[in-house]
């Protein structure tokens, strides 16, 4: 599904990621890790087309992303859905609205979109306080409704850039249950974070970047090196 070719990411003179080489296929579950400035988060924003390599080939879903316009990014951006540190939901919709309005940005019609909608909220736990306003939601609930969100299109692919960030352990546990869930039935999830508990928790593939390189690809590893 996504395929780096000696990636490299450059800012003026400072290399963000430099010779990257890496494939992710369908359906796996990667947790993403390294200390802040390791590159992660632009690893992430080079997939979804948000940045563009400076260097190497970088291919999602046989796209070429070197080599693509705005419009087919945009046409790309449909199959990713995104779940950020920040939720950013929007404080005068409630829970349905919010997640309704992926949908119906994307032409969606009224009858699936009702359909849809209710059904992600459900999956993530939220259908009970979909007449709620963001401000009304714990970080917790306001990051399943984000998920919600992402997931609403049906994505192949799900990507997390430290979701977890804001949120206390319990909230956390529950979240990281639903993108295994999600996983199991049949999503790719790509998981950047520094929450050693969660990687140790999930077990599976695990990429560690220093200083915008690989120093550590194990498909079933913990936080730290074993």
């Amino acid at each position: 599904m996504i395929k780096f070719v000696k990636v490299g990411k450059t800012i003026g003179d400072n290399a963000i990621l430099d010779n990257i080489s890496l494939e992710i296929e369908g359906q796996e579950f990667v947790s993403i890790i390294g200390p802040s400035g390791a590159g992660k988060s632009t690893l992430l924003h080079l997939i979804i087309g948000a940045d563009r390599i400076s260097s190497g080939l970088l291919y999602v879903d046989n796209y070429d992303l070197s080599n693509m316009s705005e419009k087919e990014l945009a046409l790309l951006r449909r199959k990713i859905g995104m779940v950020f540190q920040d939720y950013k939901l929007l404080a005068g919709k409630t829970v349905y609205e919010n997640v309704a309005f992926a949908l119906e940005v994307c032409g969606y019609d009224e009858k699936f979109t009702q359909a849809r909608t209710n059904e992600v909220l459900k999956l993530v736990g939220m259908y009970g306080l979909r007449t709620s306003f963001p401000r009304e939601l714990s970080g917790g609930e306001k990051q399943k409704v984000a998920l919600a969100r992402a997931l609403a299109g049906n994505p192949p692919l799900l990507i997390a850039d430290e979701p977890t960030g804001n949120l206390d352990p319990q909230a956390t546990e529950e979240l990281i249950e639903l993108f295994q869930k999600i996983n199991k039935m049949g999503t790719t999830v790509i998981l950047a974070t520094h929450n050693e508990k969660i990687v140790n928790t999930v077990k599976r593939r695990v990429i560690e970047l220093r200083a915008g390189k690989v120093v550590r690809d194990k498909m079933v590893s913990g936080y730290k090196e074993e």
